[in-house]
Order: C-alpha cells, then sequence, then structure tokens
C-alpha cells in the first residue's frame, strides 16, 4: 500500500513532534513517518516536547505539527502541554491524540484550541492522511485556560483525566479502562 502523497514544502523532515509516554508509539509514529521521508522530533512527555518547540523556534525553525498524546501520567497533561506549546507558537498546529475519544470530541477539542484528532491505535493511513490534512487548514485560535476549560463545560461528557487535568466536568472521552488520576501517584 502506497503512503498518502504530501506537500513535502509544508512536512519536511523535522518539522513534526510526536509526544507520547509510551516508547512503543513514539516508535511506531517515527516509523509511520519515515515512510514518507518524515523524520519528526520525539518527545517522552509535555516537559520535553516544550523544551524542543523552544529549542526550534529559539534556532530560528519552525514545528509545523505537533501529536499530542492527551493523557501522560506524571507531568503535564496534553492540555497544560498544548497551552505552553501555544505560548511560545500560538499558530502551531496541534493534534490531539487518544484513545479515549468518543463521538464529538473533535468539536471540544477544537474549541479548546487543537487542530484536529488522532484516535489510538492509528494505521499509517490515518496518521499520514490525517497529516497531509491539517498541513492545509489554518490554525485553530489559542485559548487560555479558563477559556478551554469554560468551553469544556460545555460539552456532554467526561473523563477522570480531563476532569484532573483542567478542572472541568465535562468532555467528549470516555477510558476503556481504569486509569488512574493525572496526578496520583502510581504505586510501585
Amino acid at each position: 500500500m502506497t503512503p498518502p502523497s504530501f506537500d513535502y514544502q509544508a512536512a519536511s523532515p523535522g518539522t513534526l513532534l510526536v509526544v507520547d509516554d509510551e516508547p512503543s508509539v513514539l516508535a511506531i509514529a517515527a516509523a509511520i513517518l519515515n515512510t514518507a521521508d518524515i523524520s519528526p522530533f520525539k518527545a517522552r512527555n509535555g516537559e520535553e516536547a516544550i523544551e524542543v518547540l523552544r529549542r526550534e523556534h529559539d534556532q530560528g525553525r519552525r514545528i509545523n505539527i505537533v501529536i499530542l498524546d492527551l493523557t501522560m501520567p506524571g507531568g503535564l497533561s496534553g492540555f497544560e502541554t498544548l497551552e505552553a506549546l501555544r505560548k511560545i507558537d500560538p499558530t502551531i498546529k496541534v493534534i490531539a491524540c487518544s484513545g479515549f475519544f468518543q463521538e464529538g470530541a473533535l468539536e471540544l477539542c477544537q474549541s479548546i484550541g487543537f487542530t484536529n484528532i488522532l484516535a489510538k491505535p492509528y494505521t499509517p493511513d490515518s496518521l499520514l492522511g490525517l497529516i497531509r490534512r491539517v498541513q492545509h487548514e489554518a490554525p485553530v485560535p489559542a485559548r487560555t485556560a479558563p477559556e478551554a476549560v469554560a468551553l469544556a463545560a460545555e460539552a456532554p461528557h467526561q473523563s477522570p483525566a480531563f476532569a484532573a487535568a483542567t478542572g472541568s466536568t465535562d468532555i467528549g472521552f470516555e477510558p476503556a479502562f481504569e486509569a488512574p488520576l493525572l496526578g496520583e501517584d502510581e504505586e510501585d
């Protein structure tokens, strides 16, 4: 199967950042992107993502698209990371990535400031196709944390992770399994 065609000017190597706390997900994403001659930056958490974006921004290089895991226990959540990335580059396109999306999640994520969503597990076609679409979309306006929480409060569903990350009461995510709330220490 041939990967979708790309505008290599807009998605040149190094202009994508994949953020996920699971090493296997980072490896799979990089392998898929490599089939399209794209060598992404990788980060294992929100703090690393911010560091990569800041470093590239300070060097005058632009990261066009970030694929950001929403649930990363033990550090910044995907929502907190989005806010910090937008402070560095208000026009950056950020794709929310999760295995917990429900109907209506796209609209909700876009209202918070994400450009689009990518459900896990994803296929090469879904990842590459979404990147191709997103590179041609206008960036979603950046939102402040209070604006994002206010918008999220209007949504019909919520996950414990989103509630812990934002203090909100509703969002279109539902976990497929019981996971600890963000910020809770896991026992070894």
